[in-house]
């Protein structure tokens, strides 16, 4: 995501928790704090060696991170990959590392609900732990959805639904993308801010072109295109354009956007799920 730089230096100085020895100095953080269903959760985290001697993290070093994930009800989640966190790193005195992983990668998220979060890193016998995080999953208030055949298999379907929730202060729309016979989710793409003014419309052709235009701020109109194909599903283009009536009128695949993007066009819809 590409707000994460903006969350190692604001979330850790203002409200990120950590743990806190004269030797070792351990903060982690949680984004989204509120995902989707089948939308990625990373974990930002920062470790600052204060101690006199060097830190080595990883599976065959001395110092090792444990992560645990459970309901809020205390239910055990399920860990789906035993792979390692993130790769061996090692500090020497007064150095310091941000790592940043998709936290859903690694434990079973894919109910909806409340999860709790604990980090603790092991040292020469000494536990650092972290203040656990809460973050919830929800499915999102649907707006329309349709079901298109994959192109090339006409015996897989594919259903795109819109959904849109609250973030960042304002309602976000999203697109989620599943396969209901295999039960496989494509992703979870986030493309942008929503005014529910007007409501969104999504078509795809045959070819698995893949489109939606939503209202995204009182005088501007977002234009997605997505690729649907064999291997999954893509962002190809996000466009913006003003309100324009005229524009909206007939099949989606052929708006064509003539007008310039504004000044400060908000950021391009991003994947924020997973296959």
């Amino acid at each position: 995501m590409k707000r994460g730089a903006v969350i190692f230096t604001g979330l850790f100085l203002l409200c990120g928790v950590h743990a806190l020895r004269a030797d070792l100095q351990l903060r982690f953080s949680l984004d989204p704090d509120t995902a989707l269903l089948y939308e990625s959760a990373s974990v930002f985290m920062r470790i600052r060696n204060d101690s006199l001697y060097p830190l080595e993290i990883g599976p065959d070093g001395p110092a090792s991170l444990r992560l645990s994930v459970t309901m809020v009800d205390g239910r055990q989640v399920r860990r789906i990959n035993q792979r390692p966190f993130f790769s061996p790193r090692r500090l020497m005195p007064d150095e310091q590392t941000d790592i940043m992983f998709d936290i859903t990668r690694f434990f079973d998220f894919s109910h909806e609900g409340r999860y709790r979060v604990e980090m603790e890193l092991l040292w020469n016998e000494r536990s650092y732990a972290a203040p656990a995080r809460i973050v919830e999953v929800v499915r999102g208030m649907e707006l329309t959805s349709i079901q298109r055949s994959v192109p090339g298999y006409s015996n897989v379907d594919r259903v795109f639904t819109l959904r849109y929730w609250r973030r960042d202060g304002g309602e976000k729309l999203f697109l989620v993308v599943e396969e209901p016979r295999g039960s496989t989710i494509q992703g979870v793409f986030e493309l942008g801010a929503l005014m529910r003014v007007s409501t969104p419309r999504i078509n795809a052709d045959r070819h698995g072109n893949v489109v939606v235009v939503h209202q995204s701020a009182p005088n501007r109109y977002t234009r997605t295109v997505l690729k649907s194909t064999g291997e999954g599903v893509s962002l190809v283009d996000q466009l913006y354009f003003p309100t324009n009536q005229e524009a909206l009128r007939g099949s989606l695949d052929i708006l064509e956007i003539d007008e310039p993007l504004p000044e400060a066009a908000p950021p391009p819809a991003k994947r924020s799920g997973r296959r």
